[in-house]
Parts: structure tokens; sequence; C-alpha cells
């Protein structure tokens, strides 16, 4: 699985030392998602989009970390305990 570190709000205990948390590919995939609406639906993009389509303007985004994003603490606990 392609992990990757992005610019996320979340502290140290939440991914890599540097205070970022780790991404998985669904993860990436669904940025990039979010993203590539927010796109369709009228947002600038942070980056030059050149002659690419809006998905591949996304992803470089995402990859870049132009685009700022948090991951919940409920998301990141893992199974509630009943």
């Amino acid at each position: 699985m392609t992990v990757l570190a992005a610019s996320g709000k979340a502290g140290p205990a939440d991914g890599d030392p540097a205070g970022q948390p780790l991404l998985g590919g669904l993860h990436i995939a669904t940025l990039v998602m979010r993203r590539t609406r927010q796109l369709e639906d009228g947002a600038r993009p942070h980056t030059d989009p050149g002659r690419h389509k809006l998905f591949r303007c996304a992803l470089t985004e995402v990859l870049s970390g132009a685009i700022s994003w948090s991951v919940p603490p409920e998301a990141t606990a893992g199974p509630a305990s009943a």
C-alpha cells in the first residue's frame, strides 16, 4: 500500500514525527475526488492546471500539499468499544 505524509493538522502522535498524519491510498483517492468536485463546482485551482483535466489538477494539488486537510479524531481512534 502506498503511504503519503501530507500537510495535515494532526499532532505527532497521529502520524510521522513531523506532525503530519500518514495517508493510505483510499484517503488520497477520497481527497482527490472531493477536490475534483470542488473544481467542477467552480473553485479556483491552487496550482497551474495547464492543459490537464480537473482530476489531474486535483491530484497534483493533493500530492504537492497545496490542499489543507485534517483527519477527525474519531476517524483515527479505531473501532468503538461498547
